[in-house]
């Protein structure tokens, strides 16, 4: 148990040697890697394609491959065995079903059942209990229970701390580090809660697990408090404006999807940054405006249409740095420059995103008149003697700035969300650059602002967060433009 990003769901495929450690894995005296049989893991809903063509019956079949194997058909002791888990598990009216037809409390059922297909000395569960109705948590528990009593080991990452002591005998309390491992009891204490959630804990622990609420001036007097926060405040501010004037010009450009083909671009160029310990907006220039010249140059050069050069260019840019990242950082380096890590940024990454901030708000200042007229009419902008190409590739290399500022808040999949969401918003309610400008950076600073404190608050993604407060804001001034339009119009809203 432990905060999110604690390090949970990474012990556990640690132990199953999904990802790399240092040190000894053994069960039972003998190296983990030669028992990998006698263990079964069930990951989160989360992991799994919703979509695959798979009944419920033919899920839970598949927990008993190891004795299958790939051509043998299931025995008569399978299928009994078949049969007793789906009626335990109160899957038996389910079990035609496509997996997607399911509720969530039933899918976590399927793969619990699933699991239990296979007998084994270790049962490793990652967070079976989340978004799940209490008829089947309460049918998962009973089973597992079962399995107890026969002198099974089973490991669960677990958040609920209220139902903590009730359901477990220990309890290991991770925060990146070991904090505590005993007898749940023991666990659930002020102090150890205080130490392994940081200070996230109030005086009534129960009420802090049940609610987790935390009222805005106690979030205020947290920002004084905790410096870690009052950066993330800080740096929300800068990528929102940044983001907010930046995405207008895309939008206006109807440079969306290319938006999306930079944000993704750069992750090579950030890779080797971290590679060759340069600074991160040198690289994400370099591939960025790489990917950029390579998108015009197959575009103009081959019957390929500028949407497929985007899309194979992005896609195998993005490819490469993930591959890079793989080979040179840890996978929690990879979530967070993927989906970002406000709460946590570094005093490095912390002046690095205002120094460019800045540049970025410096240059659309000083080139404001060419950018707008180049926006408006490109083809009398050129045959006025503008040049046009060159206001492309500028405007590229700072989408290329952006997505570097805004990668510690919102991470490289989701910046061009930051990035047309609010300018979008901004296009329905203004009727110039500079005010739209001005409003899309005011929609992306409230959109961080609130993301940033229920990201806090809850303990979920802040990059996730803020994108969907984003959308929130365009849906609200999407519904306020057509009412706005109709009384226009003297048409009854």
């Amino acid at each position: 148990m432990g905060p999110n990003g604690a390090g949970k769901s990474s012990l556990i495929k640690t132990l199953i040697g999904e990802f790399k450690s240092e040190g000894i894995k053994r069960l039972n005296g003998k190296p983990v890697a030669s028992q990998l049989k006698k263990i079964t893991y069930i990951p989160q809903k989360t992991q799994l394609d919703l979509d695959f063509p798979i009944s419920v019956e033919s899920v839970v079949l598949s927990g008993a491959f190891k004795e299958i194997g790939w051509f043998r058909r299931p025995t008569q002791r399978i299928k009994k065995r078949l049969d007793d888990l789906l009626e335990d598990m109160e899957l038996i009216p389910l079990k035609k079903r496509q997996i997607s037809e399911l509720s969530g409390g039933q899918l976590q059922r399927v793969l619990v059942a699933r699991a239990l297909m296979t007998e084994s000395t270790l049962y490793l569960l990652d967070e079976p209990f989340v978004g799940i109705d209490f008829t089947s948590e309460q049918l998962i528990m009973n089973k597992l229970q079962r399995l107890k009593a026969q002198g099974k080991l089973i490991l669960i990452v677990h958040h609920d701390l209220s139902k903590a002591a009730e359901y477990f005998d220990r309890i290991i309390l991770l925060n990146r580090t070991l904090r505590y491992f005993g007898p749940s009891q023991e666990a659930m204490t002020t102090e150890r809660l205080n130490e392994t959630y940081m200070n996230q804990s109030t005086e009534n622990s129960s009420s802090i697990v049940r609610k987790r609420e935390l009222k805005m001036l106690d979030f205020l007097q947290h920002i004084f408090d905790y410096q870690f926060l009052s950066r993330a405040l800080i740096i929300s501010i800068f990528v929102g404006i940044v983001c907010g004037t930046v995405g207008s010009l895309i939008v206006l450009r109807g440079l969306s999807l290319m938006g999306d083909a930079m944000s993704h671009a750069v992750l090579p160029g950030v890779a080797l940054s971290f590679l060759f310990k340069i600074p991160m907006f040198v690289g994400a220039l370099v591939t960025g405006m790489l990917a950029s010249l390579f998108i015009g140059f197959i575009s103009d050069k081959s019957k390929t249409k500028q949407d497929a050069a985007i899309g194979i260019s992005f896609t195998a840019f993005l490819a490469v740095g993930v591959i890079i990242i793989s080979l040179i950082n840890s996978t929690t380096d990879l979530y967070h420059i993927l989906f970002g890590n406000l709460l946590a940024i570094t005093h490095t990454a912390y002046w690095s995103t205002i120094i460019i901030s800045i540049i970025v708000l410096l240059l659309i200042i000083i080139f404001y008149r060419p950018l707008m007229i180049a926006t408006f009419d490109p083809t009398f902008s050129r045959m006025s003697g503008l040049n046009t190409t060159f206001i492309h590739y500028f405007v590229m290399l700072l989408l290329s700035l952006v997505t570097v500022a805004s990668i510690q808040t919102v991470g490289i999949i989701l910046v061009v969300a930051l990035l047309i969401t609010p300018a979008s918003a901004a296009f329905l309610i203004t009727k110039k650059l500079w005010s739209m400008m001005i409003a899309a950076s005011v929609i992306s600073v409230i959109s961080a602002i609130v993301g940033m404190y229920f990201s806090y608050i809850y303990n979920i993604p802040s990059g996730a967060t803020i994108v969907l407060c984003a959308f929130a804001i365009y849906i609200g001034t999407f519904i306020y433009s057509k009412i706005s339009q109709q009384i226009r119009k003297g048409v009854p809203s």
